[in-house]
């Protein structure tokens, strides 16, 4: 995925100015859980922050992009930078990724600065790779910085959470979104469906639009609201599903499911909301019951 702007996005300047502040008072946490919805970019600008730690001649507070250390490495990415994801084909991050970073953390930083790791959907970790973390953790050597990156915080084990510094990528609003995609996108994509479509998260809001999937999203909710009225078959539906793919279907329950739950929550009509999840709001809105009906 091309952007047209690099991180710190719009609504993650509050937060990267919180950690410039501490990194210019030697005061960087050896750990940080940073935990936010899907799309809000938590991975880039962990990665981003990263380069800025390592750049022998930053731009105020972002990396220059053309010293040494920031062209160490070339597309690859900088030897002091580790990223930990789950590998291609498996499910969970295991705990020979786990022993492998604690071996590179002992060795000699490469470009004289510090040496960084980016674990992205840390909620994946497997049991006996998150005990592995936690003697990492327990027992910090120098100059060495590890960023938890997580739309399921509370997956993670309490140990693990207590042992970091907790950040929370704020997801912009409406307005904010619409505004950053417009630069994104082209004419022909409408900013506004796309934002609410991704509960204005950008970087997913930019994925559908990249992918095709605000089309494929759209045609699988009207396909599951006409599920709900009786107007479709479950046949029918499983179809669609199968169709569009288990993992992009599962996407789509997930993020509706998300706004459902917010707004069933708090009681309260979304200001933005398609004709669709409107009528799956209204399908699922508890209705409320005086007590004493059932005594």
């Amino acid at each position: 995925m091309k952007l047209k702007e690099q991180p710190p996005f719009p609504w993650q300047k509050t937060l990267w100015s919180n950690l410039y502040s501490q990194f210019q008072s030697q005061q960087l946490a050896h750990a940080y859980l940073i935990s936010g919805s899907r799309g809000t970019g938590k991975n880039l600008f962990a990665n981003a922050f990263a380069k800025f730690v390592m750049c022998l001649l930053p731009n105020k507070d972002v990396a220059c992009g053309k010293c040494k250390n920031c062209l160490l490495g070339g597309e690859s990415g900088h030897p002091d930078i580790i990223k930990i994801l789950v590998e291609e084909g498996s499910r969970d991050i295991k705990i020979e990724q786990i022993r492998s970073l604690s071996d590179s953390l002992m060795q000699t930083s490469q470009g004289g600065r510090a040496k960084i790791t980016l674990i992205a959907d840390a909620h994946h970790m497997n049991t006996a790779a998150a005990n592995a973390l936690l003697k990492t953790l327990e027992e910090p050597t120098s100059s060495t910085y590890i960023f938890l990156l997580s739309h399921l915080p509370g997956s993670l084990p309490a140990t693990i959470r207590s042992r970091c510094q907790k950040l929370i990528m704020p997801t912009p609003s409406n307005i904010e979104a619409v505004d950053w995609l417009k630069q994104q996108i082209t004419d022909q994509e409408d900013p506004q469906s796309l934002a609410i479509a991704a509960g204005n998260c950008p970087l997913l809001a930019l994925d559908l639009a990249r992918s095709g999937g605000l089309d494929n999203q759209q045609q699988f909710l009207q396909k599951l609201t006409q599920l709900t009225s009786g107007k479709t078959s479950i046949q029918a539906t499983v179809g669609l599903a199968t169709k569009l793919g288990e993992t992009e279907v599962i996407g789509y329950l997930r993020e509706v499911s998300t706004m459902l739950i917010k707004h069933l929550l708090i009681n309260q009509q979304p200001s933005e909301i398609e004709s669709h999840q409107a009528i799956l709001l209204e399908l699922f809105r508890v209705k409320r019951w005086p007590i004493n009906k059932y005594y």
